[in-house]
């Protein structure tokens, strides 16, 4: 099964790394969880697989992960941002509006959508202080 191959994979790379299960799922999910998913015995969603796997540079698409309507949705929403960025684009506030109003078993991933916003008033040329305060909480909300 796909998702225990994926949990396997996620244990030896964290093993491999020497990483704590308390250090890989902080900000994610509980040891319990992480436990669930190593063992195959629980379906986490893509967006905190896809957390998980890349704090560890496990390449998620080599494995057929089941995604909700929701995490698809958001996922979309977050390649358009990121192309946009990369693009220099920073027109993206309905983009935004609309991924934190997809409706899901989980809440909005609130990193993405602060850094998002920091990148945005940045090339506002924005107060450096708050667009600073701002992307430090994107970054403590998962460590």
């Amino acid at each position: 099964m796909a998702l225990h191959a994926i949990g396997k994979a996620i244990r030896e790379a964290r093993i491999a790394q020497h990483i704590s299960q308390e250090t890989l799922c902080e900000g994610i999910c509980t040891t319990a969880n992480l436990s669930k998913i190593e063992n195959g015995r629980q379906t986490p969603n893509y967006i905190k697989l896809k957390k998980l796997t890349d704090r560890l540079g496990i390449d998620i698409s080599d494995y057929n992960i089941p995604i909700s309507d929701a995490d698809f949705e958001r996922e979309k929403i977050e390649q358009q941002i990121n192309t946009m960025i990369i693009n220099k684009n920073y027109d993206y506030d309905n983009l935004l509006e609309q991924y934190m109003a997809i409706k899901g078993d989980e809440e909005p991933d609130e990193q993405f959508y602060l850094y998002s916003k920091t990148v945005q008033q940045e090339s506002e040329k924005r107060l450096f202080r708050r667009n600073h305060k701002q992307l430090c909480k994107s970054i403590k909300v998962n460590i």
